[in-house]
């Protein structure tokens, strides 16, 4: 930017820089195809880590309230 300000001797405070392309229609549609593939990937790959948190909270929750093997509960009556 600066070279082109020495150059042609225009000043900006806050460039905007454009890339021209051929075709912008279709290369709008590339952006959309990209953005909507990158979703859905993100959206299975949250949903996969949900199920394994689940998973995970419902084995740890289901010993809840178990006492190991062979250790006596204090207070039992028949032991």
């Amino acid at each position: 930017m600066q070279q082109a300000e020495a150059v042609y001797g225009y000043l900006s405070a806050h460039p905007i820089f454009v890339e021209w392309v051929e075709d912008p229609v279709h290369e709008m549609e590339l952006w959309k195809a990209r953005g909507t593939d990158y979703y859905f990937v993100t959206i299975l790959a949250c949903f996969v880590f949900q199920v394994l948190v689940t998973l995970l909270v419902v084995a740890r929750f289901s010993y809840i309230g178990r006492r190991p093997r062979g250790h006596p509960h204090v207070g039992d009556m028949n032991d």
